[in-house]
């Protein structure tokens, strides 16, 4: 047990958070009064911080734009990837993935029921992530999976 120094309220060691500088190796006030001071302090100080992010923002349109970037090439390489673990072609016509074509391929759930997210909108995340959702889809062209949906 530690006592806060900001609302003097005994309190379990696990609601300090660490700071490896200090005797004990926990900061002086606990995690709900430094939210509280955090929130305040960002209350008082929210102009002064959305100019700051801006100019940042304004000055680094190179770092941001190359971010950008590497973002996109790592959700093209997830699609690819997500395709290929489907068997790299259109399940209907056959149509085989390569560095060109992936942008026509789509994700068609067999159940609709069983969806529990869009493939494509966690392409931000690990190829492990989707997996599960994977096993529910199949590959389809866009042509495929448009005659599929209007049937």
């Amino acid at each position: 047990m530690k006592t806060c120094t900001r609302c003097n309220t005994e309190k379990p060691e696990t609601e300090f958070a660490k700071k490896a500088n200090s005797k004990d190796g926990l900061r002086p006030e606990c995690k709900s009064c430094q939210k509280s001071d955090n929130q305040s302090w960002y209350t008082k100080n929210r102009e002064k911080n959305i100019k700051r992010a801006q100019s940042w923002r304004d000055s680094n349109t190179d770092i941001l734009e190359e971010q950008a970037k590497r973002a996109k090439q790592k959700r093209i390489q997830l699609k690819i990837q997500a395709i290929n673990f489907l068997g790299g072609k259109c399940v209907d016509c056959g149509l085989q993935v390569d560095n060109y074509n992936w942008p026509v391929f789509q994700f068609h759930h067999l159940n609709p029921e069983e969806k529990e997210f869009n493939v494509c909108s966690k392409l931000y995340s690990s190829i492990e992530d989707i997996f599960d959702e994977l096993n529910k889809c199949i590959c389809l062209c866009a042509n495929c999976h448009a005659m599929r949906e209007t049937k």
